[in-house]
C-alpha cells in the first residue's frame, strides 16, 4: 500500500503547512490521480489523524476533501483491508501461476 509523505497531516503541520494549503494540495494531488487514473487505476492514500486534522478549526477542510473526492464518478473509497482482498481476488493466482513456473 502506498503511504504518502506530501498529503499526510502529521508531516505538514509539523513543516507549519496549515489546513487550507493541505486541503490544496490534497485535492490537486487527487485530481492529477484522476486525470491519470482514465485507463488504469490509482491508489491515492490520505494519512490523516484525529488529533491533527479532525481539529475543530481544521476539520472543515477534510470535509472539503473528501466533499470533492466523493464528487467524482469511478471513486472507490475503500480501506487497505479491502484494497488487499481485491487484488488477492483478482492478481494473486496470476501472480501464484507465475512463480511456480520457477520453483
Amino acid at each position: 500500500m502506498p503511504y504518502s509523505f506530501d498529503i499526510n497531516d502529521g508531516i505538514n503541520f509539523r513543516g507549519n503547512v496549515e489546513s487550507a494549503e493541505f486541503a490544496d494540495a490534497t485535492i490537486a494531488m487527487f485530481d492529477r490521480f484522476y486525470a491519470e487514473g482514465g485507463e488504469q487505476g490509482r491508489v491515492m492514500c490520505i494519512p490523516i489523524h484525529p488529533f491533527i486534522l479532525g481539529q475543530p478549526h481544521r476539520v472543515r477542510h477534510l470535509d472539503a476533501i473528501l466533499k470533492h473526492i466523493a464528487s467524482h464518478d469511478r471513486v472507490w473509497a475503500a480501506t487497505g483491508v479491502e484494497i488487499a482482498d481485491w487484488y488477492s481476488a483478482n492478481y494473486l493466482p496470476l501472480l501464484e501461476r507465475h512463480l511456480a513456473e520457477f520453483a
